[in-house]
């Protein structure tokens, strides 16, 4: 067995800094620091300390890693504590890639998990690791974990090693071919991410505040009142402005008004202002307030807010024509909707929090957990595979699967991310 700390698993009560020394417990700390108060006390009555020179910053504080991507597969899993008295006691070392187990390649923390899932408590292992640029073949033989049912243990904790691509180093691209690609603002700028083969490439556009949705290679949004793109130029709509809602087939969704004072709302083409259907939703269900588009563009699910009581009511329009599907009108009873997490079921949040999947066709709802205990403030948004959510949690963008045995894995890391765009907003128009 094996602890991953890319999944959150704890590990021992101890840890160690970047230098390989040792951190005092809290109470060891202490009474290491009262000791050092005392002692200063004492030498203050006789004459001034002398003081010693400041170390260089650069050898006392390692350099702080820079904002990146993490891209493409895993590179093997590196370990980062060995339990003394285990199997990998005096074979392992801290910092060792491990890339095959019995000439299996690991690649991830889950690929390991899954050769060591077939042996036992006993058995021979040879495990190929990269130490210091060198390849190194190891064998030992698999110790019993705790637990009542013996389970093999190496007795490390590992996490997978990814590539990390800076901002600056990012390839140029309009976007990827990926159905599910994205646009992110990251730190001020607009890239396209494909989070299912953790490939991104620079637009070279500036994110603009928030919020704004892509279409067609374009940014788009909302600039004191009107409707315009990334060059600040207005759209032109085959009816009176009122609020952008999303975009939907390389074409904008946006709702408005007729000259007669009609709500409606539209898949237009931000370029020559036609549209390809207008939806003139009942009055009493409320003004239109956003959308969200399923992966492949085959459905929209419009939100409409009654005025009076701010109740939300949802209604799902077929993607080509615009027309009502009769699915899934009203939707968590209240609750918040997350996104799509396939082309036929919604993920979002009860009142109460709990994450559920509803299937618009049959509308069974089940239940669903996220693969990393969330904090405060976490973002999600489910990918569109029917797999895999988007995890914003700080300056990290992670992505894992609902169910077990999916990789869990960085995608951006140390960033300031401002900005998740829709499903297919970061594919090739």
């Amino acid at each position: 067995m094996i602890h991953d700390s890319t999944a959150g698993v704890a590990g021992p009560a101890t840890a160690h800094d970047r230098s390989g020394g040792r951190i005092l417990p809290p109470m060891r700390r202490l009474a290491l620091v009262a000791a050092l108060a005392l002692l200063t006390a004492a030498c203050v009555a006789q004459r001034p300390p002398e003081r010693s020179p400041l170390p260089d910053v650069e050898e006392a504080v390692a350099p702080a890693r820079p904002c990146a991507f993490a891209v493409g597969p895993g590179r093997g899993v590196e370990i980062r504590e060995v339990f003394d008295g285990t199997a990998a006691d005096g074979t392992l070392e801290p910092g060792d890639r491990i890339v095959s187990v019995d000439g299996t390649e690991v690649t991830t923390a889950v690929d390991l998990r899954r050769v060591l899932s077939t042996r036992r408590p006993g058995d021979a292992i040879t495990i190929e690791v990269l130490r210091d640029g060198d390849a190194l073949t190891i064998p030992l033989v698999l110790g019993s974990g705790p637990g009542d049912e013996p389970r093999p243990f190496i007795g490390i904790t590992v996490v997978t090693v990814y590539e990390e691509v800076v901002l600056s180093e990012v390839p140029d691209g309009e976007g990827l071919e990926d159905p599910y690609a994205r646009l992110v603002a990251v730190e001020g700028r607009v890239y396209a991410l494909d989070p299912v083969n953790a490939q991104v490439v620079a637009t070279g556009l500036e994110a603009p505040p928030p919020p704004w949705y892509g279409a067609g290679g374009r940014l788009y949004r909302v600039r004191d009142g009107e409707l315009v793109d990334d060059e600040g130029r207005r759209v032109p709509l085959p009816f009176e402005f009122g609020a952008l809602l999303g975009s939907l087939d390389a074409r904008l969704v946006a709702a408005g008004t007729r000259a007669d004072g009609t709500v409606v709302v539209g898949r237009t083409d931000p370029r020559s202002g036609e549209a390809d259907w207008v939806y003139e939703p009942p009055p009493e269900l409320g003004l239109p307030v956003g959308s969200i588009t399923a992966p492949g563009d085959g459905r929209l699910l419009l939100g409409l807010s009654d005025p009076a009581s701010g109740d939300i009511t949802f209604v799902i329009l077929d993607g080509d024509s615009g027309e009502p599907t009769g699915e899934a009108v009203r939707v968590f009873d209240g609750g918040v909707v997350l996104g799509w997490f396939d082309t036929e079921t919604l993920l979002g949040q009860d009142p109460s929090g709990a994450l559920l999947l509803l299937d618009v066709v049959t509308g069974t709802v089940t239940g669903a957990s996220l693969p990393v205990a969330p904090g405060p403030g976490v973002a999600v948004w489910p990918v569109g595979d029917g797999v895999r959510v988007l995890i914003r949690d700080g300056g990290t963008l992670s992505v894992g699967g609902l169910t077990p045995g999916v990789e869990n894995r960085p995608l951006v890391r140390r960033c300031r991310i401002e900005y998740v765009d829709e499903v297919g907003s970061g594919r090739l128009p």
